[in-house]
Order: C-alpha cells, then structure tokens, then sequence
C-alpha cells in the first residue's frame, strides 16, 4: 500500500530529524557553557535566547508557511526545511554567536515549513477511514525521538561534569548523521498517480453506488 508506506517513511524521517533536533535542544545551555569554557573566550550565545528566537519565528511563520508549501509541493518542502535542522546541529560542532542566532532563525522558518508541509503530506496520503490510524502512527513513532537521544547522552554523559569538546564533536557529528539519515529518508516519498487517485475516488463513493447512476456518476466528475 503506497499510502502507508509514505506514512511509515513519514514517521522514521521526521522521528530521526527530530531525535537529533530535540537532543540538541535540551543540551544547548550546557553545551554552549562548556564550549567558552573550553577557549575561554567571551562567548555571550545563550541557549534559552537561541529556544526563544526559534519558537517565536515559527509562530509568526505558521501564517505564511501555507503558501510556501503550496509554491515548493510538501515533499521539497519537507526536505528543505529539514537540511536546516540538519545544519542547526551541525553548527553546534563549533559554536559560534553568528551561527547560533542566524541559525536560530532560519530554524523557525523552516519548523513553520516543515509541519505545514507534514499535515498536507499526511492528509493527502489517508483517506476519511485511515486517518486516524495514521495520525496515531505517525506519533507513535514520532514520539520516540524523545527517547533515542536522551538515552544516548544519558549512557556516555553520566558522572560527568561538563560536555568537553571531545565528547561534544562526537555527539553532534551522530546527531548531525542522524538528522541527515531522516532528511535521506523523505526523498523516498512517492507521489500519487493519476491511476491511485482514481482508485480511491471509487473507493470513497463506493457506498454511493448502490443508489446512484454510475456512468451519471462519472460525468459528474
């Protein structure tokens, strides 16, 4: 079934994007703190100002997001947005102010974009009697990105008092890895054929056929 196997590929891409996304998230503080204490610079980037630039240009974002989905089609859109993500932890690598913060903001754009694009992918990929099934798989999966990161900082992390910038390279080149492997993932998204939408135009009537003049049907169409 093309239409579950896009859910699926859905699910394990954004469930991946979003591991290495939400670990990052939850480490920026303690992370940027122990990169300037690791050069000792003044290094003035703070992790709970680079959270509040993201979520609120992703709010003011949601209102505009529609018509870039609409322009790029959901699949480019998802994909582009998550290179983003992709590059957000990326640059944690080695931080720096500029790339903190621009890429703070590049992020709410492309979070708007991505989940705009996600409820246009998933409700063209179900119909009326699969859409819950899939909505609830969907986050089945998704959720365990909570999981997967915290699990891996919380094994190599533990008694430790700081990231030092050994550890700090490692985990964000898997975190980056990571992101890059969902972002991967969304180029498998198969598109509907004129063919499947037919099938499922039959199917959604199908109920109606019994009272209904097919060929009148049709021409209705």
């Amino acid at each position: 079934n093309w239409a579950l196997l896009n859910i699926l590929t859905l699910s394990l891409s954004f469930m991946l994007v979003f591991t290495a996304f939400q670990t990052t998230g939850m480490l920026e503080e303690s992370v940027l703190e122990a990169a300037q204490n690791d050069t000792g610079q003044d290094f003035t980037g703070a992790g709970y100002k680079s959270l509040s630039i993201i979520y609120l240009v992703f709010a003011v974002f949601n209102w505009i997001s529609p018509m870039i989905v609409a322009l790029l089609g959901a699949k480019v859109s998802m994909i582009a947005s998550a290179l983003i993500y992709n590059a957000f932890c990326a640059s944690f690598l080695r931080p720096a102010l500029w790339s903190l913060y621009l890429g703070s903001v590049l992020l709410g754009i492309a979070a708007a974009v991505i989940w705009t694009a996600q409820g246009a992918f998933l409700t063209a990929n179900s119909s009326s009697e699969t859409m819950g099934r899939n909505s609830g798989l969907f986050w089945a999966i998704f959720q365990t990105s909570l999981l997967w990161g915290n699990l891996y900082v919380t094994l190599s992390f533990s008694g430790k008092p700081e990231i030092s910038s050994d550890d700090r390279w490692k985990l964000f080149l898997i975190l980056t890895i990571v992101g890059c492997c969902g972002s991967a993932l969304m180029l498998l998204f198969r598109s509907r054929t004129a063919q499947s939408d037919d099938d499922d135009i039959d199917a959604s009537v199908n109920a109606d056929l019994a009272t209904l003049d097919r060929p009148s049907l049709r021409v209705s169409w």
